[in-house]
């Protein structure tokens, strides 16, 4: 298999396996904010955590997939791409350092909990948009 189709398969894979994650992460939120069963909120967590740790993976192998497969053209939508890419990465760490800062307080802490699923709902938002964009290019 030629390098071009590993680095294709690396970032379809990946980029995949986190946009799973996050909207899983967002129906786990939604059920503890519902019944309060904190079961929710640590799946939601997991989900979180192992997506956030596998966006620079997708980042990286979409960038290098962008230099292999496109020869680094520059357009809007790569533009987009790496904007939202980069916020991904971001967010995504930020919220979990939040979370994890908060230990076993977080489930009595009112407003908090809903500031943290709104910004998983974000996270889900971004991948959604990357999935979109991404979707552009298979024809």
């Amino acid at each position: 298999m030629s390098t071009k189709n590993q680095t294709q398969r690396v970032h379809h894979i990946s980029s995949h396996f986190t946009n799973g994650l996050f909207p899983a992460a967002s129906a786990c939120i939604t059920l503890f904010l519902l019944t309060g069963n904190t079961l929710f909120e640590s799946a939601s967590l997991c989900c979180c955590t192992i997506g956030a740790i596998g966006a620079p993976i997708v980042y990286g192998s979409g960038l290098l997939d962008w230099r292999i497969r496109f020869k680094k053209r520059n357009a809007r939508i790569f533009a987009r791409k790496r904007y939202v890419g980069v916020a991904l990465v971001l967010v995504s760490v930020l919220l979990i350092t939040f979370r994890l800062s908060l230990r076993a307080e977080f489930t009595t802490i009112g407003a908090v909990k809903y500031i943290y699923a709104g910004g998983i709902y974000i996270l889900t938002g971004m991948v959604t948009y990357l999935g979109y964009l991404g979707g552009k290019f298979i024809v």
